[in-house]
Parts: C-alpha cells; sequence; structure tokens
C-alpha cells in the first residue's frame, strides 16, 4: 500500500518541476515616473488625487493640449454626472500674467482672478495662484451650456476656490 506522506511528496515534486517548465515569466512593467512639484507641469493631472476627485464630485481627469502658449498641457475633468460643457482646467503656467487683478488669497499664497476677452464671465472663473517662484497654478470653472441652475461668477469662483486649495495642496505634498 502506497499510503502516507510519500504520494503526496512526489506529486508537490513533480508539480514543482513542471511549473519551472515554459515561458518564463514576463518582465515587471517599469514604473511610472514620479510625480514631482518640478515637472506637474507635464502631468496636471496629478494635481488631484483620486479622493480630491470623489470629494468634488469629478470623473478622471484627461490630459489636452494647450493653445494659448501658456502652457503645454493642461489636465480637464468633468463633474458627475457628466454635464456637458461643466469642466474644471488645471495646469502651471510659467510666472504672472498681465491683466489678472488681485483676489483673496489660497491657502495663504498670492491669488489673482484673470478674465480674457472670450470668457463668458457669468459661467466661468479662473484662479492664478503662485505656487512657486515662476510657477502659476491655473484653476478655471467653465459651463459652456450656462443652464445650471443659480450658477454666477461668484459661484463660479466658489468652485474655484475650492479646487485651487486641493491643488495647492497636492503640489505641495509632491516632492519637489
Amino acid at each position: 500500500m502506497l499510503g502516507g506522506w510519500w504520494p503526496r511528496v512526489a506529486v508537490a515534486v513533480c508539480l514543482f518541476a513542471l511549473a519551472g517548465c515554459g515561458s518564463p515569466a514576463p518582465a515587471p512593467a517599469a514604473a511610472p515616473p514620479a510625480v514631482r512639484a518640478s515637472n506637474i507641469g507635464a502631468n496636471p493631472c496629478a494635481l488631484l488625487t483620486i479622493g480630491q476627485q470623489h470629494q468634488r464630485g469629478l470623473n478622471q481627469g484627461a490630459q489636452q493640449p494647450a493653445t494659448d502658449g501658456l502652457s503645454e498641457v493642461s489636465c480637464v475633468w468633468s463633474y458627475v454626472p457628466v454635464t456637458p460643457g461643466d469642466t474644471l482646467t488645471g495646469r502651471v503656467i510659467r510666472g504672472p500674467l498681465p491683466g489678472a487683478t488681485p483676489s483673496s488669497s489660497i491657502v495663504g499664497l498670492p491669488t489673482w482672478q484673470y478674465v480674457p476677452a472670450d470668457m463668458d464671465q457669468k459661467t466661468s472663473c479662473i484662479l492664478l495662484v503662485d505656487v512657486a517662484p515662476s510657477e502659476t497654478l491655473w484653476v478655471q470653472y467653465h459651463n459652456t451650456s450656462g443652464d445650471l441652475p443659480g450658477l454666477n461668477h461668484v459661484v463660479a469662483c466658489r468652485k474655484v476656490q475650492n479646487a485651487a486649495a486641493n491643488m495647492v495642496s497636492r503640489y505641495r505634498s509632491l516632492p519637489k
């Protein structure tokens, strides 16, 4: 009779030997480069953590090329539920922007309100926060449809102020 421990050991040895045959395990995928404050301009979607996005009621951000020459890319988050044109944009631009007017500070940092000529102030707000020498955080709320009940410039700027505080906190937490 072949009872006891011997058959179990034989089966285990065979299985172990067979596991070593075949193709080698795939190499682990390379980790994405670490997000640092100094390179946040290349990955502005890292300005909000997943937790902050959920807290703000935002979908995952999507990078979009900037077309105004102030930065290379921006990140655009849409609100949940998705309302066409109801977006939050974040990016880092170099230095201050002429034409901006002083605004209430965000987390103790100098903050400016910027109103481009083509922006509808009733449905939008842009705040610029000086986060480092020659680095300014651009945070914009925009509702192109203009049909959100109770929306006005003050409400739009309140949305931006809250999001900007999250973005500044995230920016400060990143390694330099």
